[in-house]
C-alpha cells in the first residue's frame, strides 16, 4: 500500500467534539523506542528545571530521553551504560519491569533502579550530575521473577530503602546510606508468597506514615500497614474480597474528591479462573475500601494494563485514562461525573486514534510548560500526546477546521488511487475504540476498505499512518 496525498472527498455532516490531545510523537526519538517499554517515569535527572523521561525496556537497553523545550532527545551524556557483557547472556539486555527514581547514595543527585524479571540482575545506577549515570558498584541479584519495586524508609534512618516484589517472598533491601543494599532479616516486612505485580506507597490509616499497597497476581491486592517499625498485612480488614482478580497495576487517586486516596485496579485474566474487569475501590476516610465498580465504572474489559488519573476539563475532579484494555489498541478515556451521580462516562473525543500496538505503560506530566497535563505511552514504538488546543497543525497531523471527510459509500470507505510511493497503514475503529476489521480491495480506479455489514449507519474513525507510525490523517465519518 501507499501513502495517500492529503485530499478531501464528499462532505458528510457529523457533529464531533475536537480532540483534546494531539499527536506529538515526532517530538521524541520514536525509532529508538521500538523495544517494548514496560514502565515510564518523569524525573529531572540533569537538574535543569524540566522533567526528563526514563524508560524501562524489555530485553533492551533502558533509555533516558532528555527534555528540550517540549521535545525529547537522546543525549550521549545521559545514558545507562551496560553493567555487564550482555553478549554472554542468552538475551541482549535485562528484562526491566519497573522504575524507582531516588537519591540512594545521599549526594543530592537522582539515581535510578530498575526491577528485572526474567534475567539475572536488577540494575542500579548512580547519577553523577548533568543527567549522567554510572553503574553502582553493588548490583542486586534477581532471586526470582521480579516485577515491582518501590522506595521506602521503614527503618527511619533517612536513607531510601527498596522493597522488591517477587513471585514469592518480597525482599526489603536496606540501604546503608551510600547506596549499598542488603536483605533485611529482622522481619520488618512479613512473609508473603504471592506473585507481586505492583507496589505503591500510601497512607492508608491516616497516621502520616507510608503503608504499602501490593497488586498481586493471585488475590488481587494486599495491604501492609506500617506500625511500630514493621509492616503488618491487614488486607482482610481494609479491602473487599478480591481473591478472584489478577491485578497488574494499582492506581491511586482521590476519585470522589473527599480528601483521601481511592484506588483503581487494572486487572488481567491471564491465569486460569481469574475474574475479568477492572475495579474501582472507594476509601471511607479511615482506610477501609469498598468496591464501587458497579455504581461508578460501568465498563467491563477483559483486561487492562495501566491507567492514570488527570483532570482533563478543569472541574477539580480527576478523569481516568486506561491503556491495554483487552484487544483494543487505543487508550480509553472516562470523564469523572461522580458529582452528578453518573460515575465515570466514556468519551471518544479526547485522544486521537493513532495507536497500532498494545500499550503497557502510561505516564502524565506537563511536557510543554503550558500548565496542561500531557501523556507519554509505553508501547512499540512509544507515543507522546500533548494538550494544545490553540493549534490545528502539529508535526505530521493535519487537522481541518472545515468538515471534510473521506467518502463512506454504503459499507465501503473509498480512497483515491492517486498516492505517493511510500507505504501507509490504515485502521478503522468504532466510537468505543474497538477495531473494525474489513477487507482492502484495490482496482484500477479506486482503493476500497469494505466494512462488515453491522457497521452500516454508524460512526467510525479512519486513521492513516505512514510506515513509521506517524499519523497522516485521522477522520471521523458516518457510514451510510
Amino acid at each position: 500500500m501507499k501513502t495517500p496525498a492529503i485530499f478531501f472527498l464528499f462532505v458528510v455532516p457529523v457533529t464531533a467534539t475536537a480532540q483534546q490531545f494531539i499527536d506529538a510523537t515526532n517530538q521524541i526519538p520514536v525509532t529508538e523506542t521500538t523495544a517494548l517499554t514496560m514502565d515510564v517515569a518523569f524525573a529531572d535527572l540533569d537538574n535543569d528545571g524540566d522533567a526528563d523521561l526514563v524508560l524501562a525496556c524489555e530485553f533492551a537497553a533502558n533509555l533516558i530521553l532528555k527534555a528540550e523545550g517540549g521535545s525529547f532527545v537522546l543525549d550521549s551524556n545521559m545514558t545507562f551504560p551496560p553493567i555487564r557483557d550482555y553478549a554472554a547472556l542468552p538475551y541482549p539486555a535485562e528484562d526491566s519491569e519497573q522504575i524507582v527514581v531516588a537519591d540512594f547514595n545521599n549526594d543530592s543527585i537522582l539515581d535510578v533502579f530498575f526491577a528485572s524479571e526474567d534475567s539475572p540482575y536488577h540494575e542500579l545506577y548512580f547519577g553523577i550530575g548533568g543527567g549522567g549515570m554510572i553503574p553502582a558498584p553493588n548490583q542486586l541479584l534477581v532471586k526470582n521473577k521480579g516485577n515491582a519495586a518501590v522506595g521506602i524508609d521503614p527503618d527511619q534512618d533517612g536513607d531510601i530503602d527498596l522493597l522488591i516484589g517477587y513471585e514469592g517472598q518480597n525482599d526489603l533491601m536496606l540501604n546503608d546510606g551510600n547506596g549499598n543494599f542488603t536483605v533485611d532479616t529482622s522481619g520488618i516486612f512479613p512473609v508473603n508468597l504471592d506473585i507481586t505485580q505492583d507496589l505503591k506507597t500510601i497512607d492508608i490509616d491516616g497516621d502520616l506514615d507510608l503503608d504499602i499497597w501490593e497488586g498481586s497476581e493471585y488475590g488481587g491486592s494486599n495491604i501492609y500497614i506500617y506500625e511500630n517499625g514493621v509492616y503488618t498485612e491487614k488486607s482482610s480488614s481494609h479491602l473487599p474480597d478480591l481473591t478472584m482478580y489478577e491485578t497488574r497495576k494499582v492506581v491511586l487517586a482521590d476519585i470522589d474528591n473527599d480528601g483521601d486516596q481511592d484506588a483503581f485496579l487494572c486487572n488481567v485474566a491471564w491465569r486460569g479462573g481469574a475474574q475479568t474487569g477492572s475495579r474501582m475501590l472507594i476509601n471511607d476516610g479511615a482506610g477501609n475500601y469498598t468496591d464501587e465498580t458497579t455504581s461508578l465504572f460501568h465498563y467491563v474489559e477483559r483486561f487492562s494494563l495501566d491507567a492514570v488519573f488527570v483532570d482533563l476539563n478543569n472541574d477539580q475532579f480527576k478523569d481516568l485514562i486506561v491503556v491495554g484494555t483487552g484487544d483494543v489498541l487505543f487508550p480509553k478515556c472516562y470523564m469523572n461525573e461522580t458529582v452528578s451521580g453518573n460515575g465515570f462516562v466514556q468519551t471518544d473525543s479526547v485522544i486521537p486514534y493513532i495507536f497500532q500496538d498494545r500499550i503497557l505503560a502510561i505516564a502524565a506530566n506537563d511536557v510543554t510548560g503550558n500548565r496542561q497535563v500531557d501523556l507519554y505511552f509505553g508501547s512499540t514504538p512509544d507515543r507522546l500526546l500533548i494538550q494544545d488546543n490553540s493549534s490545528v497543525h502539529v508535526g505530521n497531523i493535519r487537522q481541518t477546521v472545515s468538515r471534510a471527510f473521506y467518502r463512506a459509500n454504503g459499507h465501503e470507505i473509498v480512497l483515491p488511487h492517486e498516492y505517493s510511493t511510500e507505504p501507509f497503514n490504515l485502521m478503522v475503529v468504532d466510537v468505543l475504540g474497538k477495531r473494525v476489521v474489513g477487507k482492502l480491495v484495490e482496482d484500477n480506479e479506486q482503493i476500497k476498505y469494505r466494512l462488515p455489514d453491522d457497521c452500516r449507519h454508524s460512526t467510525v474513525v479512519l486513521t492513516i499512518t505512514d510506515k513509521g507510525g506517524q499519523v497522516i490523517e485521522s477522520k471521523l465519518m458516518f457510514v451510510d
